[in-house]
C-alpha cells in the first residue's frame, strides 16, 4: 500500500494520502474570541486526544480570518507544544498556493499529549467595529494534516468546521437550511462568509451536503 509522502516546502507540507492512521483526535480554534479595536488577540491551537501511540510527529494547517478585522498574523511558539520544534523545522506565512490565508506547518518532534499547540496572535484593525472574531480551518486535505515521523496521516479532526453558515458557532441542521434557503434564491439574516468549504465564494449545494453529512455522522 502506498503510504503517506509528505515534503517540507517554505510554506508547509504537500502529503499524498493513504488510508492514514486511525485515532480520536481534535486541533480546534476558539470561537467568537473577544476583540478590541487597535489591539492584538490570541487566538489558541489546541491538541486534544494526543498519546504516544499516535506517533504524531508533525502539522500543518491552513486558517482563514476576517481581514477587515484581522491583520498581521503571527504564529507563536513559546509557552506552547511546539516551543520544541526548531527553526529550520517551523514554518509560518502566507500560503504560496492561495489555498486559505495563513499557513502554520511543524514537524521533528514528538506531540504525544493535549495542549495548546501553538497561539495565533492577530492585529485588530482600528476601524473594527465587531466585538468578537474567529479563525477557521480550511477544510482537511493535504494542506490541513497531522502525520507520523513515516509520514503517515493521523486520522484527525479539525474544528470549528467551515460549514457554520448561521454563525451560532455550532455545525448542525439549521445551518444546512441556511444553505438551502440561500440555494431557493431566499437571503437568511447572519449568513456566515466563511462558511464556504470549497473555497467558490459561495453557500449552496456544497456546503448544504457537507453539513448533513457531518450532522448524520455525529
Amino acid at each position: 500500500m502506498l503510504k503517506n509522502i509528505c515534503v517540507f516546502i517554505l510554506t508547509g507540507f504537500i502529503c499524498l494520502f493513504s488510508d492514514g492512521i486511525k485515532a480520536e483526535v481534535r486541533v480546534s480554534a476558539p470561537l467568537h474570541t473577544g476583540i478590541s479595536p487597535g489591539e492584538s488577540v490570541i487566538f489558541p491551537v489546541h491538541l486534544s486526544g494526543a498519546a504516544p501511540e499516535t506517533g504524531i510527529r508533525g502539522y500543518s494547517f491552513r486558517i482563514v480570518y476576517d481581514a477587515e478585522l484581522l491583520s498581521n498574523p503571527a504564529a507563536i511558539r513559546t509557552g506552547t507544544l511546539s516551543e520544541s520544534v526548531s527553526d529550520d523545522n517551523f514554518t509560518s506565512a502566507r500560503p504560496y498556493d492561495d489555498i486559505g490565508m495563513y499557513s502554520v506547518a511543524a514537524y521533528g518532534v514528538s506531540f504525544a499529549q493535549d495542549g495548546v499547540l501553538v497561539n495565533i496572535r492577530f492585529d485588530v484593525r482600528p476601524d473594527a467595529t465587531a466585538v468578537s472574531a474567529n479563525i477557521i480551518f480550511v477544510s482537511p486535505n493535504q494542506k490541513t494534516v497531522l502525520f507520523t515521523g513515516g509520514y503517515e496521516t493521523v486520522s484527525a479532526g479539525f474544528i470549528p468546521l467551515r460549514a457554520d453558515t448561521d454563525g451560532d458557532g455550532d455545525t448542525d441542521l439549521g445551518d444546512a437550511i441556511a444553505a438551502l434557503r440561500i440555494l431557493s434564491g431566499l437571503s437568511p439574516e447572519h449568513v456566515q462568509a466563511l462558511a464556504d468549504i470549497d473555497n467558490d465564494r459561495r453557500i449552496g449545494m456544497a456546503e448544504a451536503v457537507f453539513i448533513l453529512n457531518y450532522v448524520a455522522e455525529d
